[in-house]
């Protein structure tokens, strides 16, 4: 399932992505380059749960948060708005949630500010994993801002 956050998504979804947010461990709030941290904006990058078994599907979600009372603009090239990318122990790719994807090509502006101080992006990767530790990255591709965040997730 992807989508944003909102009234639109289910009880269950709402309660696990809470779930995720709760598990400390899991999220991973991050400042990064540029101006990112003066600018009020943390990156959050959750799954449901620490560990998987091979084949079970893995919820992700980034969530770019504005803790000032400032807008802030994301400006973006295309249509895309967000990446996952699954890594193995060695760092290299084994999904990346855009590859096969078509992004229209406008130039587009997402606005945080007091009316809407977040943005929730949330994919699920259905492939088999074999057993052992990855790592997931999860970006807000917005051109004038490096916005993502990582965690690590067991396969069992």
């Amino acid at each position: 399932m992807i989508s944003r956050s909102g009234p639109h998504l289910s009880r269950r979804r709402r309660v696990q992505a809470a779930a995720g947010m709760l598990a400390l461990a899991l999220v991973t709030p991050v400042f990064g380059q540029g101006d990112q941290g003066s600018s009020g904006l943390e990156v959050a990058l959750s799954t449901t749960k620490p560990t998987y078994q091979a084949g079970e599907p893995i919820a992700i979600s980034v969530r770019v948060t504005n803790r000032s009372s400032a807008a802030v603009r994301l400006q973006f090239t295309t249509s895309q708005r967000y990446d996952f990318t699954i890594r193995d122990a060695s760092g290299t790719p084994v999904w990346r949630w855009s590859d096969g994807q078509t992004f229209l090509q406008v130039v587009g502006v997402e606005t945080l500010g007091p009316a809407r101080p977040s943005l929730t992006y949330e994919a699920e990767y259905g492939g088999h994993l074999a057993p052992g530790r990855y790592s997931l990255d999860g970006t807000v591709v917005a051109r004038n801002r490096a916005l993502s965040a990582t965690l690590v997730v067991q396969v069992q």
